[in-house]
């Protein structure tokens, strides 16, 4: 799971230039943090349900992460890439521009008025409780999502309405930084959509 490609150094330089001017990380995050997020995202390439789906939207994608590292290392499939804060939508643009990456899609959107695609993936990386995606995204026809967590991930089911499947991998079994330590990567499956249950 380590990167050596001079084209992940560009974006880690993109993105670091523009958090000196709009909050999309931690303000003191480093070159060699960075990375370590960036093999984090790369984490969720492991999973059979990414290596099987084609498109992919990730949510609260704050500065492209985990769906520009990702687009980066498979031209072949294509990223909707979605937050509600319109300056970080613009600087993902830029990136995504930038690195000449032609299978990203930017949109400026709250979950809650987004319209998923039947057969999209859904990808976030620690940007929302799960209770909270499974109630804004009741009405659409989402099958799969795969979220980058902490262990108590369980502690956001409680009072779930939806009934869900979660199957999850520990990462630092992925990669033993202790950067990886605590954090899961979870492969949700919605057992049916509303229109299956009419």
């Amino acid at each position: 799971m380590r990167r050596g490609s001079c084209a992940f150094d560009d974006y880690g330089e993109i993105l670091l230039t523009w958090n000196r001017r709009v909050n999309l990380l931690s303000r003191d995050m480093s070159t060699q943090e960075l990375d370590l997020h960036i093999r984090h995202s790369l984490m969720i390439a492991t999973c059979e349900a990414f290596q099987l789906s084609e498109r992919f939207v990730d949510i609260g994608t704050g500065g492209g992460l985990p769906g520009i590292p990702l687009a980066m290392a498979f031209p072949d499939k294509h990223f909707r890439l979605v937050d509600v804060i319109d300056k970080k939508c613009h600087v993902v643009r830029d990136i995504a521009r930038s690195l000449h990456l032609r299978n990203v899609d930017v949109v400026c959107a709250d979950i809650r008025t987004l319209s998923l695609e039947e057969g999209e993936v859904i990808l976030s990386k620690h940007a929302f409780k799960l209770k909270d995606v499974v109630k804004a995204l009741a009405a659409q026809p989402w099958r799969q999502a795969l979220f980058l967590k902490g262990r108590d991930f369980i502690d956001e089911m409680t009072d779930l309405k939806e009934s869900i499947h979660i199957t999850y991998t520990d990462c630092a079994y992925l990669d033993d930084d202790p950067f990886f330590a605590g954090k899961v990567l979870l492969d949700i499956r919605r057992p049916s959509t509303p229109s299956q249950q009419s």
